[in-house]
């Protein structure tokens, strides 16, 4: 059975996917990246409930979603998607919410971008 955080994000997703579908002379990007707590920590933001944010004007594609411990089953990092226009977009959203945004409260130690063959790249890497 859902509870009602779930069928929020469900939703919401759904009115991200119909949004695609109405743009699809439009390219999106999206990327998956790892944010994962300093070495020996745990990513604290990972506690928190997953959500997805929508903040997508008329063209300017926005779309935020953090998958965390409910959804991956770890406090060891938490899962950034981020959905821009570009490429581009999407790194600096990336670094953006590491610095400023969704991770500012939280010690990062390490960024990693899941890439399509499942393999993982490094993207920041944080010391203490």
């Amino acid at each position: 059975m859902e509870n009602n955080s779930d069928s929020y994000n469900i939703q919401h997703l759904d009115r991200v996917v119909s949004r695609k579908s109405e743009r699809e002379d439009r390219k999106m990007i999206r990327k998956e990246f790892k944010v994962y707590g300093l070495p020996g920590h745990r990513q604290r933001e990972s506690f928190g409930k997953s959500v997805c944010y929508d903040f997508s004007e008329d063209d300017n594609i926005r779309v935020l979603e953090l998958k965390n411990s409910d959804k991956t089953g770890t406090n060891e990092y938490s899962i950034l998607a981020i959905t821009r226009n570009t490429e581009e977009e999407v790194y600096a959203e990336m670094e953006g919410q590491v610095y400023d945004g969704a991770f500012e409260n939280s010690k990062v130690g390490m960024v990693t971008e899941i890439l399509d063959n499942g393999r993982e790249m490094i993207m920041i890497h944080c010391v203490d």
